[in-house]
């Protein structure tokens, strides 16, 4: 019953794990979004300050 028990708790801690892994991985997506939309609005000032500069503003 023991031995049961112990398998029965290794089992819960299986499927919180691939709840945690799950979770991760859905927050490494969102990082990865987050960078990609940081990175396009980087490099949407940068043309947009060298386009005013150029034109002398």
């Amino acid at each position: 019953m023991h031995s049961l028990f112990n398998l029965l708790q290794l089992h819960e801690r299986f499927i919180t794990t691939d709840e945690d892994v799950k979770s991760c991985l859905q927050m490494e997506i969102d990082y990865n979004t987050v960078l990609t939309r940081v990175e396009s609005f980087r490099e949407k000032s940068i043309r947009f300050l060298t386009n005013a500069l150029e034109g002398g503003i």
